[in-house]
């Protein structure tokens, strides 16, 4: 599996510098030699990935890929725009199991389908508590079936989180 295109410039988390600009709880605006950061991020733990994900305009934009401690399994993979979660979150077991699919808006989420090795069950569904403010993205997520959305595949250059936005 390729972690985001080789065509980004990759830059580790530690050479970054982040500056909060509101209070907000995100990591604020991501800088490289003193320009917003356009690439990918990425940190380590020894020589194995821990954590990489996309920067567009020094906002995290994309996919983000986190993955169990020393090791190439992949913990979780996650959209998101602005600096917050949204979109389709997957959640892995310690030998890379699927556990879990999930839509989230602006870190919360939507709907939730766990998977074991029995069932498959929706554990929240959507409330419609957004009503029209809800980008048409996560309506369009909304609408997936469960099969769907267990074999949705994350897309580098995912337009509605990519700047300038679809929606």
């Amino acid at each position: 599996m390729s972690y985001l295109t080789s065509k980004y410039m990759k830059v580790h988390f530690a050479d970054l510098e982040r500056i909060n600009h509101c209070n907000d709880g995100s990591w604020g605006t991501f800088y490289y030699k003193d320009e917003k950061f356009n690439g990918i991020v990425y940190d380590t733990i020894g020589d194995k990935p821990y954590w990489i994900f996309s920067v567009k305009d020094g906002l995290q934009n994309g996919t983000e890929y986190t993955f169990y401690e020393e090791t190439d399994i992949i913990e979780q993979i996650c959209e998101y725009r602005d600096n917050h979660q949204l979109g389709i979150s997957k959640e892995f077991d310690e030998q890379g199991e699927l556990q879990s699919v999930s839509i989230i808006y602006d870190n919360s989420y939507l709907k939730t389908i766990e998977i074991d090795d029995i069932k498959v069950d929706t554990t929240l569904a959507y409330d419609d508590r957004y009503g029209d403010r809800l980008p048409s993205y996560l309506v369009s997520l909304l609408k997936l079936s469960t099969e769907d959305l267990i074999n949705y595949e994350f897309i580098d250059d995912n337009p509605f989180l990519t700047p300038p936005y679809t929606d």
